[in-house]
């Protein structure tokens, strides 16, 4: 019986890793899909024409992109929810911290897929809008919602700030407790919660002035962040914890 409970968990260990890994991948695929359709069919913007016009004509041409690559997103999001619930159950004592934990760490995944489905509904609505819409009214409506919710990020923006710095308190608190035995990997667990914290709040605070200069600092940490949930997958694959 003990060995099946053994068995069972080992299997269970090795599930957590793989959606870890899997999340990893899918997000790197979209990654560089983005940058090969950005090569292949580069956005043209006109003189005069508002950059949320130029974007909805480009996006058009793109039918379904943006709802596929920000809704199946979310999904892979919803499903990395595992993640932080396996962890905790591997926990062999359960403290107010782990707790906290694993709050962060699911409430963080889970408000990055409801941003990202929030988006992609949104964006995709705005395109139709655009598209069946021969009215300036219409169009003008279809531009701005384009605007709100893609350019300037809308709620999304905020949602992201807010699932990131869930996301840094779930990494600095399971560095400790799982892998407290490899000084490198919990070392650097602690500079990516932390550069998480640093990064987003900075974010914040710049977008309430209405600046986006951070974006690609924090597109950076993201990538720390994917490359740590990485590590985690593979050591969990692995059967590498405490």
């Amino acid at each position: 019986m003990r060995g099946m409970q053994i068995s069972n968990r080992e299997k269970w260990i090795k599930c957590i890793g793989w959606i870890a890994i899997i999340h990893v991948v899918f997000i790197l695929i979209w990654l560089i899909i983005n940058i090969i359709l950005s090569i292949t069919v580069p956005a043209t913007f006109d003189q005069g024409v508002p950059l949320m016009e130029a974007g909805l004509e480009y996006h058009s041409t793109l039918v379904g992109y943006v709802a596929m690559d920000h809704g199946s997103k979310s999904i892979v999001m919803l499903v990395t929810i595992l993640v932080p619930i396996g962890m905790y159950f591997l926990l062999p004592n359960k403290s107010f911290a782990s707790v906290t934990g694993l709050i962060a760490g699911v409430s963080g995944f889970l408000i990055y897929s409801v941003s990202f489905m929030l988006q992609a509904v949104s964006v995709a609505y705005a395109i139709n809008l655009y598209q069946i819409h021969t009215t300036e009214y219409g169009r003008q409506f279809a531009m701005h919602v384009f605007e709100w919710t893609m350019l300037e990020g809308g709620f999304s923006t905020s949602l992201y700030v807010l699932s990131n710095l869930l996301l840094a308190c779930w990494v600095i608190l399971y560095s400790k407790q799982l892998f407290n035995e490899n000084k490198r990997l919990r070392l650097f667990g602690y500079i990516v919660g932390g550069s998480l914290i640093i990064g987003y709040l900075t974010s914040w605070v710049f977008l309430m002035f209405g600046h986006h200069a951070l974006h690609l600092v924090t597109e950076t940490i993201g990538m720390l962040f994917l490359l740590w949930l990485g590590l985690i997958g593979m050591r969990l694959v692995r059967g590498q914890v405490n």
